[in-house]
């Protein structure tokens, strides 16, 4: 069972406690979506503590994620999370988010509604296919950049270690991207 009492002092915890008391992580459309479970893992899972723990890849991020707990992971390592003001798509790439809905179960909705752009299913699939399925605690990564014109193809993609990823492209980002010190004016 989740430990509904740390996720209660997240932003969106206690909505995410009961979500994950009916399925405490799981994927879904293949290996497209990977809701990190919470508590104990699994068969080597990460949990959704341990993904969201300072010093694991959003420090690597030129912005604060503070106040976005990421709780699941589509095929190529967008993340979702849930703050104060709804649920978000966090592009891994251009950290940009997105905003999908005000709460969980409308995200369900959205997801169900738009699976091959919010899951990135077509990819997972034409990956499983032909390599297999997705380690634990891996996602696809391209080999070229999808914001650099990076074909949405499998022959354009590896498979990876999902921190690994995060952690380039956060710095990827950084690098393109200058950040400009907390207090010091533009």
């Amino acid at each position: 069972a989740p430990e509904v009492d740390d996720l209660s002092v997240l932003p969106g915890g206690e909505e995410l406690a009961m979500f994950l008391s009916e399925c405490n992580g799981f994927y879904a459309f293949g290996d497209a979506l990977h809701l990190f479970p919470s508590g104990v893992a699994m068969l080597g899972e990460t949990t959704l503590e341990e993904w969201n723990a300072e010093g694991l890849w959003r420090e690597a991020y030129p912005q604060s994620l503070n106040g976005h707990l990421c709780f699941a992971e589509d095929a190529v390592g967008n993340q979702f999370s849930r703050s104060a003001h709804g649920v978000f798509r966090f592009d891994a790439e251009t950290a940009a988010f997105e905003f999908i809905a005000p709460d969980l179960e409308r995200w369900a909705l959205s997801v169900l509604a738009d699976v091959n752009r919010l899951t990135g299913f077509p990819l997972a699939q034409a990956w499983r296919l032909r390599h297999g399925a997705l380690a634990p605690r891996h996602r696809l990564a391209p080999r070229r950049a999808f914001c650099r014109g990076g074909q949405l193809r499998v022959d354009n993609l590896v498979e990876v270690s999902a921190i690994d990823s995060m952690r380039a492209r956060g710095l990827g980002v950084s690098r393109d991207r200058p950040v400009t010190p907390e207090g010091v004016a533009q």
